[in-house]
């Protein structure tokens, strides 16, 4: 860790520990302005940070705390398509998926998912800088995250993209308690009635040192919860979970997929060790050896992640591994090999029907690379990515 970062982190973890758990409102988000920075999770295990952007992307610490949902009009699930769920599989993959640049000046737009070919801007109805996510469970409805650090609490907004990739005006629908903090920290089905997410407690330790937070799974209609808590630690081998973010859950919602586990969601609330498995561990493929960037696919059958030599708790190497893992058996298989050092957080992002994945990777020399690769029949097919900075990618 260099000077700059330790800098970074230390200015803004200064200023989010001004937001004590007892100065949260229980109005939630109404008439509360966030009046911070909202928190980035601190690179662990040599994980997937570009080095060129880790003072950007670790700058600032982990939030999260108290609370109910604070459901902001149940009408608004009329508006689109009704209040439940949509769980099965598309019958089509999507043309067009969502693309976030959250490491630079946070921008979302509407991308060609043959080509690669930027097209709309997602207009954001409120400030970018505390834009920290957007995720989807159907390749459809969209839902965008806004932390507000002031209130300790995220904002959720709706949009929906037509036939020819326009996407609709965002519409604020829910809030949900703690601070997403990352692209990857967030997980949704269908319309946002589902949402799946993790985030640590405000007003806690600084980023390199040990810190308590939850996975939760929410239904923003109803505000019913449920908490799996855990204990976040930088050390190597320490015992403590060893990441944060990689939340995917599964289009039947019987499967959350967060860091190196996953949770049956039908498990009990509790301490997250006891009610998951570890599906893949640090030096499994190799002594030197790191994972990092895993998804649960749509059928909730596999899972997929990113496998990277480490070298003084960095990435090094010439190349990364995307591998699967079937979650009945146990059973992992090599997928494909890409050059680089590292996959981004989510090395892999499927389309809702579980027939595709996008690989967005980064080789030496050179810029953001993006891949589809067709499971079936193994053809990786390169988009154009010119626009992509350690882009989150929602499909």
């Amino acid at each position: 860790m260099n000077t700059l970062e330790d800098r970074l982190r230390d200015a803004y973890r200064a200023a989010a520990d001004t937001v004590r758990p007892e100065t949260v409102l229980p109005g939630g988000l109404r008439g509360l302005d966030g009046d911070g920075h909202p928190p980035a999770r601190p690179g662990n295990r040599g994980r997937s940070r570009n080095p060129l952007l880790v003072p950007l992307a670790a700058a600032v610490a982990v939030t999260a705390v108290v609370g109910t949902v604070y459901v902001l009009g149940s009408h608004l699930f009329a508006r689109h398509g009704g209040g439940r769920p949509t769980t099965a599989a598309s019958p089509a993959t999507p043309p067009f998926f969502v693309a976030l640049n959250w490491t630079t000046d946070p921008s979302a737009f509407v991308v060609n998912a043959v080509t690669g070919a930027r097209s709309a801007r997602i207009h954001l109805p409120f400030p970018a800088r505390y834009f920290v996510g957007v995720s989807t469970g159907d390749g459809r409805t969209f839902v965008a995250a806004e932390a507000r650090p002031g209130a300790c609490q995220t904002a959720l907004y709706r949009f929906v993209l037509a036939a020819d990739g326009r996407p609709s005006a965002l519409t604020r629908f829910a809030a949900v308690p703690g601070l997403v903090s990352t692209p990857w920290d967030m997980a949704v089905l269908g319309n946002g009635r589902t949402i799946v997410y993790d985030t640590t407690g405000c007003g806690q330790p600084r980023p390199r040192e040990i810190r308590r937070g939850y996975l939760a799974m929410v239904n923003t209609a109803t505000g019913q919860a449920k908490r799996w808590t855990f204990t976040e630690g930088p050390a190597i081998g320490s015992g403590l979970l060893p990441c944060g973010g990689d939340t995917s859950l599964s289009a039947s919602e019987r499967t959350i997929g967060f860091c190196d586990r996953v949770v049956p969601t039908r498990a009990a609330p509790g301490p997250l060790a006891l009610r998951s498995r570890i599906i893949a561990h640090d030096g499994e493929f190799g002594r030197t050896t790191s994972i990092g960037g895993m998804d649960i696919a749509p059928d909730g059958k596999t899972a997929y992640f990113a496998t990277f030599r480490v070298k003084h708790h960095k990435p090094a190497g010439r190349s990364w591994q995307l591998r699967a893992v079937d979650l009945a058996t146990g059973r992992t298989s090599l997928i494909r090999s890409f050059p680089g050092t590292q996959g981004t957080e989510a090395a892999a992002a499927a389309d809702p029907t579980g027939r595709y994945l996008l690989v967005e990777y980064n080789p030496h020399p050179g810029g953001t690379r993006l891949a589809r690769l067709n499971l079936k029949t193994g053809r990786l097919s390169q988009l154009s990515a010119g626009w992509a900075v350690e882009a989150a990618i929602a499909w």
